[in-house]
């Protein structure tokens, strides 16, 4: 989906997606010239969206034009920075969008713009249906550019009150040439050694220094700058035995693996061409779960319906379903119940048995939270926008 291109052949009554602003507060810190401002967002929709990417298309429209309403009554340089966050409020859905400057966001230079904004229209769709009367926050942070004789780069002081005030990073200190192997080499320890004898390294800078240097030397990765190149070969010479994960800091914190899971996990925050070590992945991002598939964080266990998990069943929401892994032609069986289709008996079995967390639990089976509206055929939440009583939500 590319924001900028209008979908051809639309019908009259083509649809529509606005969100509705409401204010709920502001904040300043002078000292650092940074502002910051939160949103409710209400979407609204009119007429039809004659397919799945006609719909995401006028999301991301909507986003773009609510953005740009909240921002055009700000006093912005087009060299200021800006920071901007989408969320539900169960957090269920959530992105944070990399830094841009504000030249880049109104002239939309090099698609950066449509490339944020499509992001965060795939992370809304990641769920599930996007439900067009669902609300969201939005929080925008802008930093003034011209912050002249403080020696610090706009938002650098935000990232690092995030590093300090976070527990499950590690801060690799004075170790600039060498802070990557650093951050891998507390991060073996931290799984091979007690607890003990990994609080006495990480509390010895000297220690963390010969490791990372033995590092360097075992894997024949030069001592200096590390990038993508450096990060493979040090995944190349750990082989089986750990994977390396990394957390961009400068891309609105996206995670990329350099190895296929099944083995201990080592976490590396990568912030202003500086390594920290991440003890903890959901902790950091402040969710419940981790996937060590997509690599992305989740707060309730079993719905987060994972696309780069092949064994998943969307359907009755279980892993390793046989009717998934081995689909039949002609085997759908419709469930009455809930109003939703399932690939085959055991998929259906499966889903009027366990809940989406795997479990066996009384009333609380997917058939008995995952429901389909017999209107519009999209997922059921806490209200729906064809039923206007409440009370004929379900049974009508």
């Amino acid at each position: 989906m590319c924001l900028g291109l209008r979908p051809v052949n639309m019908s009259d009554n083509e649809g529509v997606f606005k969100f509705r602003i409401s204010p709920i507060d502001h904040r300043e810190t002078p000292h650092f010239r940074v502002q910051e401002s939160h949103y409710h967002l209400h979407g609204q929709r009119t007429g039809n969206f004659r397919t799945v990417a006609d719909m995401n298309w006028g999301i991301a429209v909507a986003l773009r034009n609510a953005i740009n309403t909240v921002l055009k009554d700000r006093n912005l340089n087009d060299r200021d920075w800006l920071w901007f966050k989408f969320s539900s409020p169960n957090k269920e859905k959530e992105f944070t969008g990399a830094g841009l400057r504000v030249w880049q966001w109104r002239r939309n230079q090099d698609n950066k713009a449509s490339a944020a904004i499509n992001d965060v229209v795939n992370g809304l769709q990641s769920n599930d249906s996007f439900m067009e009367n669902e609300r969201f926050d939005l929080a925008i942070v802008w930093a003034d550019a011209d912050s002249e004789g403080r020696g610090i780069r706009p938002g650098t002081k935000l990232i690092e009150n995030l590093v300090k005030k976070k527990n499950s990073v590690i801060q690799i200190k004075n170790l600039h040439d060498c802070c990557c192997a650093c951050a891998l080499a507390l991060g073996i320890k931290r799984i091979e050694e007690s607890v003990k004898n990994f609080k006495v390294i990480r509390q010895s800078q000297r220690k963390q220094a010969v490791l990372a240097k033995l590092l360097h030397l075992h894997s024949g990765v030069p001592e200096g700058p590390c990038g993508i190149a450096e990060l493979q070969q040090f995944q190349a010479y750990l082989k089986d035995q750990y994977r390396i994960i990394v957390c961009y800091g400068g891309s609105g914190f996206k995670c990329e693996a350099f190895a296929e899971p099944g083995k201990p996990e080592i976490y590396l925050l990568h912030i202003d061409l500086h390594y920290h070590l991440i003890t903890s992945m959901d902790g950091f991002l402040g969710t419940a779960y981790f996937c060590s598939k997509c690599l992305k964080g989740y707060q309730t266990e079993g719905e987060h319906k994972c696309k780069m998990n092949p064994d998943f069943c969307t359907a009755c929401r279980q892993e390793n379903c046989p009717d998934h892994l081995n689909p039949k032609e002609d085997a759908g069986i419709y469930c009455s119940d809930c109003n939703l289709m399932f690939k085959g008996q055991n998929c259906f079995t499966n889903h009027k048995t366990f809940t989406v967390a795997g479990h066996q639990c009384e009333g609380k089976s997917v058939c008995d939270t995952v429901k389909a509206c017999r209107q519009c055929n999209k997922f059921l939440k806490n209200t729906n926008p064809c039923e206007q009583n409440s009370q004929k939500r379900w049974n009508s």
